[in-house]
């Protein structure tokens, strides 16, 4: 009894850890910075990739600052959000379950060249990435580049 007790406890945590989906995230939130776009709207592309070859072409050939201007924008399989507020929750609705890739870019007026350290220009997400994606992602908009927060900033206003 006690055996089969500690294995059904170890399932169910084997069983919570696990996730269906190759990219697991559902949600992103967006915290923009005040001085983006020089206080105007910042649009956001969430792309996802059907292989490793359209996520190379993507990522390298075209990267976040020919994006919105490509052949590509009108074609891929996409979320878009615009962030006119300090806080955007962005829910995936036309992300498919078995979508493997996840490219977050988006549109600077004026980009920095060379973001910070631990800020990027595009966040990418796959499934054989680490860290994993989570359900709720924590993105921040800075002027130029993107920083995938740990955790909800303290104080964020929802």
């Amino acid at each position: 009894m006690k055996r089969n007790a500690i294995l059904l406890l170890l399932l169910g945590i084997f069983m919570v850890g696990c996730c269906r989906l190759p990219v697991c995230t559902k949600t992103v939130y967006l915290y923009r910075d005040s001085d983006v776009n020089g206080g105007r709207p910042c649009a956001v592309d969430i792309i996802y990739p059907k292989d490793k070859a359209e996520f190379d072409k993507i990522v390298t050939e075209i990267g976040p600052g020919k994006w919105f201007t490509s052949d590509l924008y009108d074609k891929v399989h996409k979320d878009k959000a615009w962030l006119d507020t300090d806080v955007t929750a962005k829910t995936l609705v036309n992300k498919a379950a078995d979508d493997p890739y996840m490219v977050i870019f988006a549109e600077f007026t004026k980009a920095d060249p060379n973001p910070p350290r631990g800020r990027e220009s595009y966040l990418s997400y796959f499934k054989e990435k680490q860290p994993k994606g989570k359900k709720t992602e924590y993105i921040g908009v800075h002027n130029g580049s993107l920083e995938r927060l740990t955790s909800a900033p303290s104080g964020a206003r929802r």
